[in-house]
């Protein structure tokens, strides 16, 4: 079994933020995410924006207690919105991230 580095697992924080960017770009945020029931592709990449940013403090404040997660749960926005502009939020949480933790 191959032993995954640190690095590696930071890494693919960003190909994987990277990868979703590319395939939602030009989607429609109202498309409805099957695995997710009720969940539309924009509350999805809310979701995960705000999952990356959350993940950030806790990291960057060493936090030792709870962090409050408003940005993970609030997933609620105007599916009618840029998809792109969101995709991309959700890359540059990902890079939030990814710097915090090679920190």
């Amino acid at each position: 079994m191959t032993k995954v580095t640190f690095d590696r697992h930071v890494s693919e924080i960003i190909t994987q933020a990277d990868l979703l960017r590319t395939q939602v770009k030009d989607a429609d945020l109202a498309v409805p995410v099957r695995t997710c029931p009720g969940w539309s592709l924009g509350n999805l990449l809310r979701h995960v924006g705000g999952a990356h940013r959350w993940a950030e403090a806790v990291v960057r404040t060493r936090a030792s207690g709870p962090v409050p997660h408003d940005q993970v749960d609030d997933v609620a926005g105007d599916d009618a919105a840029d998809a792109a502009a969101l995709a991309d939020r959700v890359a540059e949480g990902a890079a939030r991230l990814a710097g915090t933790l090679r920190e």
